[in-house]
Order: C-alpha cells, then sequence, then structure tokens
C-alpha cells in the first residue's frame, strides 16, 4: 500500500506535473510511484547529509558507556560539561604535580599576576591533558556512545549533562530548511523524470491524427542522470566545513 503524502509533499507532486508537462501534456506517473519517489528521495538525502537533532543526555559518575537517543543513526558530536582549565589546574593538585619552581612562577597566587606565567601555566596545562588525560573525550564503539571521562567529567559534582548532536533516523520532509527543501525537491524531479524516461523509453513513438509522435523518454533519462550528478557534488558543498561523522 502507498505511503500517503504530507501536505508538503503533495504540493511538490503538483509541481512536479506541472514541471513534466502537464496540463498540456499526459505525465505517465500513477499515485503508487509517488510515495516511491519521496522514499527514494528521503534515502538520497539521509546518506548525503541528513537531518540533524540535538538532545540532553544526562551523565552519571562511574558511567561510561550509553545508548545513542532514541532517533539516532549516526552521532555528530557530543559537548561534554568541562571545568576551566584554571578551576581543574586549582582543583586537581597540578602544583602538585608539576612543582611550581619547574614553572619558574614563584606561588600558585602569583601565578596569575603576570602574562608570562599565565602563559606558562597554559602551556603546562596542555601538557597535562596529553599526559594524564584529564579532559572528557568521546568515541563511539559497537552503536554505543563511550565517554572518556578524564578527571573532569563530572567529577563527582553528582549528574551533568552532555549535549549530543546527531543524524535522524526517522524524519519529516516538513523539517528541511530552505535550501535542503529545494535540494530535496529537485532530487525528486530527477527520479520523476527517471521514471518518466524509463515508461516512454520502452515506446519510441505512438500514432496520432496526424502521424506518429516521438517520445521523449531517453532524453529524460540522461537529463535525470545529469540532475543526479549535480545534485551530489551541490549538497556536499552545502554541508560547509564538517567534522568526522562516526558510528
Amino acid at each position: 500500500m502507498a505511503a500517503d503524502l504530507n501536505p508538503t509533499e503533495e504540493m511538490w507532486k503538483k509541481e512536479i506535473k506541472v514541471e513534466l508537462g502537464e496540463p498540456i501534456l499526459e505525465v505517465e506517473l500513477d499515485d503508487t510511484v509517488w510515495p516511491i519517489i519521496v522514499e527514494r528521495a528521503k534515502r538520497w538525502f539521509k546518506a548525503k547529509k541528513g537531518v540533524l537533532g540535538c538532545e540532553n543526555m544526562a551523565i552519571v559518575p562511574g558511567k561510561t558507556v550509553y545508548d545513542f537517543p532514541s532517533n539516532a543513526c549516526a552521532i555528530i558530536d557530543v559537548i561534554l560539561p568541562r571545568r576551566s582549565d584554571i578551576q581543574s589546574l586549582l582543583s586537581l593538585g597540578f602544583f602538585d604535580i608539576v612543582p611550581l619552581n619547574a614553572l619558574n612562577i614563584g606561588s600558585a597566587t602569583s601565578a596569575f599576576n603576570s602574562y608570562s606565567a599565565y602563559t606558562q601555566i597554559l602551556q603546562a596545562l596542555e601538557t597535562r591533558r596529553r599526559i594524564f588525560g584529564a579532559d572528557p573525550d568521546w568515541e563511539v564503539l559497537c552503536n554505543q556512545l563511550h565517554l572518556i571521562g578524564g578527571s573532569g567529567l563530572c567529577a563527582g559534582e553528582g549528574t551533568g549533562y552532555a549535549l549530543i548532536i546527531y543524524k535522524k533516523e526517522n524524519w519529516s520532509t516538513e523539517e528541511l530548511k530552505d535550501r535542503d527543501e529545494n535540494l530535496f525537491f529537485r532530487y525528486m524531479l530527477g527520479q520523476a523524470k527517471y521514471f518518466l524516461g524509463r515508461i516512454r523509453s520502452k515506446y519510441k513513438s505512438y500514432p496520432a491524427a496526424g502521424g506518429s509522435i516521438d517520445t521523449d523518454g531517453p532524453e529524460l533519462l540522461q537529463e535525470a542522470k545529469e540532475d543526479f550528478e549535480l545534485l551530489d557534488v551541490e549538497i556536499s558543498e552545502s554541508q560547509g566545513p564538517m567534522g568526522i561523522v562516526i558510528g
């Protein structure tokens, strides 16, 4: 049974039929085909870009493995609670690990009284991050989110929260932004050209009152191919710089 189209998709269907020649020409695509066109466009958009969602996730001290949000198919980023560099430095005993005289800053109080001392502290903090793993981080393993807490994650202060940014598994075309909506519509149009081209390519011509009329099946198939190639480039460019999608 064909899926029902939402009002936006019904409007696109009418626009596409006009693009393909109605009401002057008959467009040989019945109502069973349109949901297929929509679903193919959704699969293309999901694979190439996707619709983003975000969710606050409670972080429990001592717990490192979490399930994905219920509608997530891939994790894009996790924004973890972090203590400030200076707060982390003072509260986690950094001066016990790296003696003050090694930094040439005299005392913890005087450490913040000069730019050069502050710069030394920041440099030492970066070394501390790399050696002791003090900053929280994350990774995805076996379809679960693993938090690498370091000493800054929750830090025994009770439940904290992380912001999870993810690609949605299920979404509606009504969630698309303006540029994405344009790309999605044009991919649907390309799919309609593809279906129509396949249908019309089965018959080179058909009889009419003034003689036989050639069909444009091969031309529509070629147009669809060119449309898909251009859209793949455009949707890639529309994303801007992104980090690595994990999951």
